[in-house]
Order: structure tokens, then C-alpha cells, then sequence
């Protein structure tokens, strides 16, 4: 009998942690094609994603809003275009420049992502704001 109540009890833990646990070069990234992310709990910048368009926005004084375009190029990867942006002067890119972005990994709480923009490569992670 003890040894059935330990094995119930590692299968339990290994459930637990396996649906925390992160997913490494994932093949299956449908779930964040549409939705609303932030780059940390404490961030001030809201990311709303829909099947045509991501919206990037600030919730502080004198925030912004950047508009792309967005064209999901494989399950995990995607291209942004700038579009619109109320703050020309801090943002790197113009209008209808493109970024490339490539999902990388992913937990219940986001994905990590990698994104290149002319010669420049950034790692980020994006959290879900509501799931």
C-alpha cells in the first residue's frame, strides 16, 4: 500500500511539474497569435496582438501607440512592418520597416522570443496579460 501512495504521489509531482515547465523549440506557438502581452508586471507597455495587427501602447503619462502590421511566416515565427507610431523620435524603426521575430520557447505564463532588425539581434520575453 506505501508503495502505491508513493508512486501516486510521483506521478502528481511529475504532473505539476510538467505544466509549468518550459517548452523549448516549440512547434505549436498558436495560442499567441492573438491576445494581450507585457514585457514584465512592472512594465508600462501593453502589447495587443490580433490576426492582422499589433498594437504597442504605453499606460503612462505621455505614452505612445506603434501600429504593425503582422504576417505569421511558420507557427512560431513572424514579421512586424511599422505602420504607425506617435513617437518617431524614440523608435528605432520608420514606417514599413520589418522586424523578423522567432519564438524560441514557451511556458503558461508567455514566450521567450528572438528578433532581428537590420544588423541587431535582441532575446525577450513577452508575459500573457490575460489568458
Amino acid at each position: 500500500m506505501a508503495l502505491t501512495k508513493s508512486i501516486l504521489l510521483l506521478i502528481m509531482v511529475s504532473c505539476c511539474f510538467s505544466c509549468t515547465s518550459v517548452t523549448e523549440n516549440p512547434t505549436d506557438c498558436s495560442d499567441f497569435k492573438t491576445g494581450e502581452f507585457t514585457f514584465s508586471e512592472s512594465s508600462d507597455v501593453r502589447i495587443i496582438r490580433t490576426d492582422t495587427y499589433q498594437k504597442e501602447y504605453s499606460t503612462a503619462d505621455n505614452g505612445f501607440i506603434d501600429r504593425y502590421g503582422i504576417e505569421w511566416t511558420s507557427s512560431c515565427e513572424y514579421k512586424l512592418w511599422l505602420e504607425s507610431t506617435t513617437h518617431p523620435e524614440d523608435l528605432d524603426m520608420k514606417d514599413g520597416d520589418t522586424m523578423y521575430v522567432q519564438i524560441t520557447a514557451y511556458s503558461p505564463k508567455g514566450y521567450s522570443f528572438k528578433a532581428a532588425f537590420r544588423e541587431k539581434i535582441f532575446e525577450r520575453d513577452l508575459y500573457w496579460v490575460k489568458k
